[in-house]
């Protein structure tokens, strides 16, 4: 047991039932997406410490990517407003 003072078959069974009914629903929705990492821990410590790492660093060099593009996309269709704005101005005159 892991030492929890409710430890016993009905609250396991329980937690179980909460997780398969609550949390796998939403962990199976965000997989379709490809929202979810999965680590295997019958490896090392070592040996999952730096898959997981690995797979971390690789997901935070993606979303830096994403969030560079979205920046570089959001000035350029600020600069396509302003540039429309300025003509629509100029015609006015």
């Amino acid at each position: 047991t892991s030492g929890r003072t409710d430890d016993n078959i009905g609250s396991i069974k329980k937690r179980f039932r909460t997780y398969i009914n609550d949390s796998k629903p939403v962990i199976d929705e965000y997989a379709k997406e490809g929202k979810v990492m999965t680590v295997s821990c019958e490896a090392s410590v070592e040996d999952v410490y730096k898959h997981t790492h690995d797979q971390i660093e690789a997901l935070l060099r993606t979303l830096k990517k994403q969030a560079a593009e979205e920046k570089q996309s959001a000035k350029e269709k600020q600069s396509a407003k302003e540039q429309q704005a300025a003509k629509e101005n100029s015609d006015k005159k």
